[in-house]
């Protein structure tokens, strides 16, 4: 072998050297960011997460963020997925914590028991927990589920976010050509109202802001005649979230040039007089005026 073959040889042998070196350390690089992303639990866990079932630890299924209003019961049911997407509950124990997220640095749980309303409850057998806060209770809720089995355990944490108890808009009253009232029950708790529109992409923008949280009806003015409108009504509580109903209601807006023209008298003879009377109305048989131009004459 010559000395220029023998050279290339070994620079080739080095750098087959480092490739190889440089691929063990990305692996073992990636192995520790997998298992430093996996949540809170046992360490054989967080292997079976990255390696597969390496153990019998358990893994609990996830849980999103659950929002719902004052006095809606709040049910999530937890399991052990390890095995197949729907979950067991077989040889596991459970147990159920819980905090309030205030912004401030994070208090110590407590035991799901300690709920309050005093309505939770927590089956340890089976994962699910139920708790119906009440009007008194308004923001975040962090509750943290721990599952146990004989091989280890898994932890599972979710925010159940509370609203304002508000069902919404209830009706579209007085669909005129310019305007349409819009109708619902108010909330002595609430700090107002948003108006929001629904626009033909699906997405929502904010029409019109009500201030007066006593108002239970506002009369929309200026739209456009023979459109079609759809509204919905959220209220804002004191922490400024808005309630997150999905009612929606929609109408269309008339036509409004419309002249009704009414006689006192079908017929005259010379020397009688009458009044006629003009008056606009909507396409819907709305009046859009309370008097309409009223013009007298008679026959000679």
């Amino acid at each position: 072998m010559g000395k220029f073959t023998k050279s290339i040889y070994k620079a080739f042998k080095f750098s087959s050297e480092r490739i190889r070196t440089s691929i063990i350390y990305a692996v073992l690089f990636a192995i520790s960011l997998a298992l430093a992303g996996c949540s809170k639990g046992s360490s054989g866990s967080a292997i079976d997460r990255v390696f597969g079932a390496l153990s019998d630890s358990p893994i609990l299924s996830a849980v999103p963020t659950q929002v719902l209003q004052q006095t809606q019961e709040l049910t999530v049911d937890v399991n052990n997925v390890k095995e197949s997407s729907t979950g067991s509950d077989k040889d596991m124990a459970y147990s159920c914590k819980w905090l309030r997220l205030t912004g401030a640095p994070a208090t110590e749980y407590a035991d799901c028991s300690t709920l309050p309303n005093g309505s939770a409850t927590f089956a340890t057998g089976s994962g699910i927990l139920k708790w119906t806060p009440s009007t008194a209770e308004l923001g975040q809720f962090q509750f943290e589920i721990t599952g146990t089995n004989k091989a280890g355990s898994d932890r599972r944490e979710f925010v159940a976010d509370v609203r304002l108890a508000f069902a919404g808009l209830e009706s579209l009253t007085g669909v005129q050509g310019d305007r349409m009232t819009l109708n619902w029950t108010p909330n002595p708790n609430a700090t107002g109202y948003q108006i929001l529109r629904k626009n033909a992409d699906g997405t929502t923008t904010v029409f019109h802001s009500v201030t007066d949280a006593t108002l239970g009806s506002i009369t929309l003015t200026n739209l456009v005649p023979l459109s079609t409108y759809a509204f919905r009504v959220s209220a804002i509580d004191t922490l400024g979230a808005t309630d997150g109903n999905t009612v929606t209601l929609s109408a269309v807006t008339a036509d409004l040039i419309r002249l009704e023209v009414t006689s006192a008298a079908s017929e005259l003879s010379p020397g009688q007089s009458t009044t006629v009377t003009v008056r606009l109305k909507d396409n819907g048989g709305n009046y859009l005026t309370t008097s309409g131009l009223s013009v007298a004459f008679g026959l000679s």
